[in-house]
């Protein structure tokens, strides 16, 4: 009877998620992607809710993956000259500080897409220090299980932060979902601070972006791996850009429960903006509330009371 060297064997899922490093990783990335979710969706909603622009709505849903392309092209050279560890930790500091000041409602709706935008920038620096330890985790064929478990994850995650941001959304209101966020990310700092070891940087000598774009264009020289990047980046691109009306699209399909914030008494002072902006008529003029057409529809529905069982 012969047996197989533990080298000849395939790897399995198991022994991927046996490595501890790993499975923090990948707990941070799922975190990560949920709360990136639901951080975007909120903001989208209380945008939709103050202009009553479609268009600015979009542009909050994509204003925290729009960087990613931005800032892959200018800073990614970063990556590897800071430790992983501190890069991952710091932008989910970054990030827990910017979800505070959006759930705390200290700008006004389109200002807020101004510190989404800038945290997004080093998210592809963090992007890229994540990927680049994945490979010293799981070896072998066990890279390559824990890569597919990646790329499964980060659609599993989206379809999960929409349905989890809808439920909070309906639950607590936009603000309330923000701050539920601001809460992953400290989460999901501490969880990659404690599982993660600490590693040297990758490289030495000048980061910056002329060093990123010699990077880039020595890649994107290569006909097979221009299309391979090409096939990677595109989908994703056309995705958010459908993602982005969903909120304007649901409010005008007349989905009112999943819309804006929850109602609050009349006599508190707003601190957050609702649907109703100078452009409408007031609340007491029942004529001004339609339940469909776009932003008149989320008057209604922001402004009615709760539904008694």
């Amino acid at each position: 009877m012969t047996t197989t060297p533990a080298a000849a064997r395939p790897a399995t899922g198991r022994e991927v998620f046996a490595v501890g490093q790993f499975r923090g990783l990948f707990a941070g990335c799922t975190l990560f992607l949920t709360g990136e979710t639901v951080r975007m969706l909120a903001l989208s909603v209380t945008v939709y809710a103050a202009t009553g622009s479609p268009l600015v709505a979009a542009l909050a849903y994509a204003a925290g993956f729009l960087p990613h392309a931005l800032g892959g092209t200018l800073l990614l050279s970063f990556a590897d000259r800071r430790p992983p560890r501190t890069v991952l930790v710091g932008h989910e500091a970054l990030r827990a500080a910017v979800g505070a000041v959006l759930a705390a409602g200290l700008l006004p709706a389109p200002a807020m897409l101004a510190p989404v935008f800038a945290a997004g920038l080093p998210g592809a620096v963090a992007s890229a220090a994540r990927t680049a330890l994945l490979p010293d985790l799981p070896d072998g064929d066990r890279h390559v299980l824990g890569r597919a478990a990646f790329s499964m994850a980060a659609g599993a995650t989206q379809v999960l932060g929409f349905a989890t941001g809808g439920m909070l959304i309906t639950a607590l209101g936009a603000p309330g979902a923000l701050w539920t966020t601001t809460a992953t990310c400290l989460a999901c700092a501490a969880l990659l601070h404690l599982r993660l070891a600490h590693r040297r940087r990758r490289a030495d000598g000048p980061a910056g972006i002329g060093e990123t774009w010699r990077v880039n264009r020595a890649l994107l020289r290569r006909p097979a791996l221009r299309a391979l990047l090409l096939a990677q980046w595109l989908p994703p691109a056309l995705a958010v850009g459908a993602e982005g009306v969903l909120v304007p699209y649901a409010t005008q399909a007349g989905a009112p429960d999943a819309i804006i914030t929850r109602p609050r008494p009349r006599d508190r002072p707003a601190r957050w903006p609702t649907a109703t902006g100078p452009r409408r008529r007031a609340r007491s003029d029942p004529s001004s509330a339609r339940p469909r057409g776009g932003p008149q529809g989320a008057d209604r529905w922001a402004s009615r009371p709760p539904r008694t069982p």
